[in-house]
């Protein structure tokens, strides 16, 4: 795989990570304002969703070029936040079990396409960094591959819950989805403690 040098990369990722936050905010307000106009929930939850995405691009934005254990910093700030995901992941898939609800089909109107469309178009702008040493990058690349991943999969699970509403399916989702975030928040922990420090260059 072809890897960008270091300064090439540092300059790249700093005006996409920007390019990122900047984006998801737009689309985030914009919800917002949609939720208001309207008086309906759904887009105002789907909105404060991605303003907590804000803040981790953000976060590494601000982080990304300083010293060294800034970066070190923020990128284990990012692998505790998937953890916490994956473990609030299992807590909700430990509910389901014990109260079993119906699977609600998740409509595909604007909220559906918003959020696969806005999750693809982050992974294809990050993609190219998906290899890099540098432990802050590494860290937002796997948190916008399982933000990918895991809105595919469950926008995928309210389609079929209409035609196939057995529970198992959603449970091996929830699963998969955990076993995801851990295995990237132990790549960025791995990568931070005993990766190098490179393409970060760049002052933020």
């Amino acid at each position: 795989m072809r890897k960008l040098a270091p300064d090439v990369e540092a300059h790249a990722f700093n005006r996409t990570v920007r390019g990122v936050a900047l984006g998801v905010l737009v689309v985030a307000l914009a919800l917002v304002g949609l939720a208001l106009a309207l008086g309906d929930e759904s887009p105002l939850r789907e909105g404060i969703d991605w303003i907590y995405d804000v803040l981790i691009y953000g976060f590494a934005a601000l982080a990304f070029g300083r010293r060294a254990v800034i970066e070190k910093s923020a990128a284990l700030t990012i692998a505790a936040v998937l953890a916490f995901s994956s473990a609030q992941t299992l807590w909700h898939l430990a509910d389901k079990i014990a109260n079993p609800r119906p699977v609600e089909p998740e409509v595909f109107g604007v909220l559906a396409l918003a959020s696969i469309v806005v999750a693809l178009l982050i992974l294809l702008a990050l993609w190219r960094f998906r290899a890099s040493h540098n432990a802050l990058i590494q860290a937002v690349w796997l948190f916008a591959r399982n933000y990918a991943i895991k809105a595919a999969c469950y926008v995928g699970l309210g389609f079929s819950a209409g035609f196939y509403p057995q529970r198992w399916l959603e449970y091996a989702l929830d699963v998969m989805v955990a076993g995801l975030l851990f295995q990237a928040t132990y790549k960025i922990i791995d990568k931070s403690l005993h990766g190098k420090r490179t393409g970060s260059t760049a002052q933020a």
